[in-house]
């Protein structure tokens, strides 16, 4: 008893329908595997997506934050101006003050203290 006479005691029909059925079976189970990779590079491709739109989303915060330390550098360099010309304006009043006779108002504090603590 070999194969033939084995499936030649098969009835046909039974053997159409089961051929059929492994043959659905085996075509569905090689889709899946033919189209994993494409179902896979979808999945990449969807990932790709998210990840420039959110490179995207980067690059204009990083815009936004450059343009508000520009802007700030800028106040800093003004406040820097301003305090190095109230600097020369302290320094002229002192050297006018000196030039007229008077004393700096460090020394005026100085000797101040000075005349209290030798009337004590």
């Amino acid at each position: 008893m070999g194969i033939k006479s084995t499936l030649a005691s098969i009835p046909a029909g039974w053997l159409a329908l089961a051929g059929t059925l492994f043959g659905g079976i085996g075509l569905k189970y090689a889709e899946r595997w033919w189209n994993r990779g494409a179902e896979k590079s979808k999945a990449q491709l969807d990932m790709n997506a998210d990840y420039r739109e959110q490179i995207k989303q980067l690059q204009d915060t990083h815009k936004d934050c450059q343009t508000r330390l520009d802007v700030v550098e800028e106040e800093v360099s003004e406040w820097r101006k301003r305090a190095f010309e109230a600097e020369e304006q302290v320094a002229l009043l002192r050297i006018i003050v000196v030039k007229m006779g008077g004393e700096l108002p460090e020394e005026t504090i100085k000797r101040i203290q000075e005349e209290e603590r030798g009337s004590k």
